[in-house]
């Protein structure tokens, strides 16, 4: 059916000499100078190549505030840990639910924060 010719006795031909039209001359591979010291606060660097496909050549470091705010945990993922929790002490694990509940303690609003306490003072 099917059909494969391997001949070994024919020689290959050599590799071509390089890519046609690449010029390397130009990199600057001199890292003596780099300064990584202005990489910091209120400086703008370059970010992912994907962001700059999508128009957004540059991140702003001085918006550390927004994106903070923005990685804060929401209420629904709280409202899991909370649930979650209760899973826990029902399976009989009262050290990954307490875990848990501390967690909802730092990150839930004050009604997930009421329910935690309860469910610790019940658990301790």
């Amino acid at each position: 059916m099917l059909d494969f010719d391997f001949d070994i006795d024919t020689p290959l031909s050599p590799p071509a000499s390089g890519a046609a039209g690449l010029d390397l001359t130009s990199i600057d591979l001199d890292l003596d100078n780099f300064d990584t010291s202005s990489a910091g606060e209120g400086k703008t660097v370059p970010i992912s190549i994907e962001a700059t496909q999508l128009g957004q050549s540059q991140v702003d470091f001085g918006s550390i505030d927004t994106l903070d705010a923005d990685m804060a945990p929401s209420g629904d993922e709280v409202e899991t840990k909370l649930e979650l929790a209760r899973a826990y002490d029902d399976m009989g694990d009262k050290e990954g639910a307490l875990e848990l509940l501390d967690e909802v303690l730092r990150e839930g609003s004050a009604t997930q924060q009421a329910a935690a306490r309860e469910m610790i003072a019940r658990l301790s």
